[in-house]
């Protein structure tokens, strides 16, 4: 791999990075607001929050705020799963087997985790 694809592997992993933390931040920030509008307190717990993913997403599209919060969380999450998969990719476009068996060794080992931990 030359300088230039390293470059551009660096530069789309901090932008995925950036705009994945930007865009959950906001999300975020709306489920507060919408929250405060009502009148509740932005973070107070409550026992009927949505379990599934679907619920998850179902909840905040129809505009309940502690869902939008939720979906915002799951984005910030996400952000560098999205990143581990996208560095992968490319470096199978650039030919580059070491970091390419690096990027699925971790990919595996955060699929392993997410497994084990969700029991």
């Amino acid at each position: 791999m030359n300088e230039e694809e390293e470059r551009a592997i660096e530069t789309t992993a901090a932008y995925v990075l950036r705009a994945g933390v930007i865009l959950s931040s906001a999300v975020i920030v709306l489920g507060v607001i919408l929250q405060s509008l009502r009148g509740n307190p932005p973070f107070a717990l409550s026992a009927g929050l949505p379990k599934s993913l679907h619920t998850v997403f179902a909840a905040a599209l129809a505009g309940e705020s502690l869902a939008t919060i939720q979906v915002g969380v799951l984005l910030l999450i996400a952000t560098p799963w999205l990143r581990v998969i996208l560095s992968l990719v490319q470096f199978i476009k650039a030919g580059d087997r070491t970091y390419t068996i690096i990027s699925l060794v971790l990919l595996a080992t955060m699929i392993v985790g997410l497994l084990v931990g969700g029991e």
